[in-house]
């Protein structure tokens, strides 16, 4: 699942010099573990697609929609909920997902088993005390069911994040299909590089607070 700086160059077909200004420059996921630079693989594949780093035709999911996702609505649908109970990753989780609203056709312990199989695959923290829980695969069968729920735990919880902070804030991520799922992702990760957004998380900041904010950095990308 790791790459390294060398990879990730091969991959966009740009020089290590560009890789790593990006990197300081903060605009690329990545982690730095005994003084060397990693990237999840996951994440670099939703940061190519958010930044349109990759030529559309290396991508193999075709967009079911030409419809971008509006993480405004998702989160709507998703809720944002404070002080949940937990003291692990899979507790968290699980108290979690039994607060969000999901459709008829969707049981409750399959979420949690799909969720908790791709925490055991690999962390979802993305760093800086932020985990972005979701399936390995889409779970809906409809768009207008997509979700994304944040939730805050009532103190900090270990997710095994390659950078070791233990996590204040999660992102749970329900999608219709692959594409819009990077996509998800991709936004999510972008949000959460913003200074001034990761304070409002910190925070714990009100409902309102949070997606007015989302909705500012929204009307930036769809300008």
């Amino acid at each position: 699942m790791d790459l390294k700086l060398k990879d990730v160059a091969d991959l966009l077909q740009v020089s290590h010099k560009t890789v790593y200004r990006w990197i300081q420059e903060n605009k690329i996921p990545c982690y730095r573990i005994n003084r060397q630079y990693r990237f999840n693989q996951d994440e670099l594949k939703a940061w190519m697609l958010a930044s349109r780093t990759k030529p559309e035709a290396d991508f193999t999911c075709t967009p079911a929609s030409g419809t971008p996702v509006d993480l405004v609505d998702c989160i709507r649908r998703g809720g944002i909920y404070y002080r949940i109970a937990g003291t692990d990753s899979a507790a968290v989780i699980r108290n979690a997902v039994n607060l969000i609203p999901l459709p008829a056709y969707l049981d409750r312990e399959v979420i949690v088993n799909h969720l908790l199989q791709r925490e055991a695959v690999i962390s979802t923290s993305v760093g800086g005390g932020i985990a972005v829980p979701h399936p390995q695969v889409p779970v809906l069968s409809d768009l207008a069911d997509e979700s994304i729920s944040i939730c805050f735990p009532e103190q900090p919880v270990d997710f095994h994040a390659l950078d070791r902070e233990a996590v204040f804030a999660m992102f749970i991520v329900l999608s219709a299909n692959p594409r819009r799922h990077l996509e998800m992702l991709g936004k999510i990760m972008h949000l959460c590089r913003l200074p001034e957004f990761r304070i409002l998380l910190q925070s714990r900041a009100l409902r309102p607070d949070i997606i007015d904010r989302i909705r500012q950095e929204q009307l930036k990308w769809n300008s």
